[in-house]
């Protein structure tokens, strides 16, 4: 499912490379100061499609990765990048242990946009983050942190598009990876990295 998730992402940027916008011209795009904004994604670790000892939680269910952005422009096509975001898994048949968990994430990046002077953007990311999980049911709400927690320090590495909607507004498509291991084993296992698809709307002010 991630990679047809992954797929569709491609053509989505591939369509907004030609797609064309109206009343903006490269010279009008202006170095902003700050940008906040929303993103909404997939995430699945790859262990639990892949090791043998987890081959019983195929009908494992991710819900949405849900974040909350921050970017600094800095000089020299960099900029800084926080993120703070939540996502479920959980098993979809009913069980004896009703095993879930909730992964609290706080991303810090260091992005480089390739082509600046353009209203399609390419462009990397590289960076760390810190990574909370928490046992708990797959019942309660998404913001429930009842249970046991683990903390995780994580490394992430991506690449995709900025779009340009308006001077103040942009899109960001990305495909990311992200590397996450706790020390001990956290409901399912103790690693969790694996590809991420997301889109962002941001604002800048």
């Amino acid at each position: 499912m991630i990679y047809n998730t992954m797929k569709i992402w491609l053509i989505l940027a591939l369509i907004c490379l030609f797609a064309p916008v109206d009343g903006i011209s490269q010279d009008k795009i202006k170095q902003p100061k700050v940008g906040i904004g929303f993103e909404l994604g997939q995430w699945v670790p790859s262990s639990l499609n892949s090791e043998s000892e987890l081959a019983s939680l195929k009908e494992v269910k991710n819900k949405p990765y849900l974040g909350i952005m921050l970017l600094k422009p800095l000089k020299y096509d960099f900029s800084f990048r926080c993120n703070a975001g939540i996502w479920k898994y959980y098993e979809e048949e009913p069980t004896a242990n009703n095993k879930c968990i909730r992964i609290v994430s706080f991303l810090f990046d260091l992005k480089y946009t390739l082509l600046a002077d353009v209203l399609i953007q390419p462009y990397v990311s590289y960076g760390a983050g810190l990574f909370l999980g928490f046992n708990g049911e797959k019942t309660n709400p998404l913001l429930n942190f009842k249970g046991e927690s683990e903390m995780g320090i994580g490394f992430n590495v991506g690449t995709g598009f900025d779009f340009q909607v308006t001077k103040k507004i942009t899109l960001e498509l990305e495909f990311q990876y992200h590397y996450v291991k706790f020390n001990n084993v956290v409901v399912f296992t103790d690693n969790y990295s694996g590809p991420k698809v997301s889109v962002a709307g941001l604002c800048f002010f």
